[in-house]
């Protein structure tokens, strides 16, 4: 198995050390993670806390990666997966407040303000990152972690819940990328979202 940066950082991360001598005899879980690259379908193998466990903080960022935003569609797909790994197994298993959803579900409308398709676009997106049709099935771990995503972080601790600036755009790629995978060539889509040119199912 090549150890690449994803699977070292998930891995730093589910163990608490960076530090590569340190995961002598710690165990992580290796799970495969179905993605979609320019269009053809793979398997990566990612990390996690091993079950059980819960992933502990990283002890040295020396050699962490921050991420810029806006993020790649797979990049927004690997990071929220990481914080539902993390999150506790109620919350994994809990299903998203009524509160939540309904910001998440504001939220993800807002990428393409007064598109009278941003529903259909919300559930696409949705179903590239989470896998569920909709909101109202996601649990309170993956609402929480879509909600990190989409709000701006000043905005929250300011409690006005504010979309961050890279969500739109990063919104428009996970579309695009979505309709790829569902078997759609890709098109370069207009200013409001919609592909131009005809449709090749």
């Amino acid at each position: 198995l090549i150890l690449g940066r994803t699977l070292a950082e998930q891995i730093a991360e589910a163990v608490g050390s960076d530090d590569t001598n340190d995961w002598p005899g710690r165990r992580v879980t290796l799970y495969p993670l179905p993605l979609t690259v320019a269009g053809q379908s793979r398997v990566a193998i990612r990390a996690r806390a091993a079950n059980g466990a819960t992933a502990a903080p990283v002890q040295s960022g020396a050699s962490t990666v921050q991420l810029t935003r806006p993020l790649t569609p797979v990049q927004v797909k690997e990071a929220i997966q990481r914080k539902v790994a993390r999150a506790t197994p109620a919350q994994r298993t809990t299903e998203a407040s009524a509160g939540q959803r309904g910001l998440l579900a504001g939220k993800l409308e807002e990428c393409w303000p007064a598109d009278p398709d941003a529903a259909r676009k919300r559930r696409s997106v949705t179903v590239f990152l989470i896998g569920r049709q909709s909101v109202s099935e996601a649990t309170a771990a993956e609402g929480s972690a879509l909600l990190d995503w989409l709000l701006d972080p000043a905005s929250v601790a300011e409690g006005t819940y504010d979309l961050h600036p890279a969500a739109r755009q990063e919104a428009e790629a996970i579309l695009r990328e979505a309709l790829v995978a569902a078997g759609q060539t890709s098109l370069p889509l207009g200013a409001n979202g919609n592909r131009m040119g005809g449709a090749h199912e």
